[in-house]
């Protein structure tokens, strides 16, 4: 499986749900937020990893596909 990660994003989100807790998904801020993401960090996960995160990190997950899945 891949987790696309963009480590650091929490801090921001949480500042702007801190000043503005009204802030929903879509908004401008999100739009705003992700224009300005540089490289993320790609975690490759094999059988028996794990990542923790925080709950207001800016992530994507992509199905995990594996040689015997039809």
């Amino acid at each position: 499986m891949l987790e696309i990660v963009w480590p650091g994003t929490h801090r921001v989100v949480q500042k702007e749900l801190i000043a503005n807790p009204e802030t929903q998904q879509p908004s401008p801020f999100c739009d705003d937020l992700i224009k300005s993401l540089t490289k993320p960090y790609e975690f490759v996960a094999e059988a028996g990893d794990v990542l923790f995160m925080h709950h207001l990190v800016l992530h994507e997950g992509n199905k995990g596909h594996s040689a015997n899945r039809v």
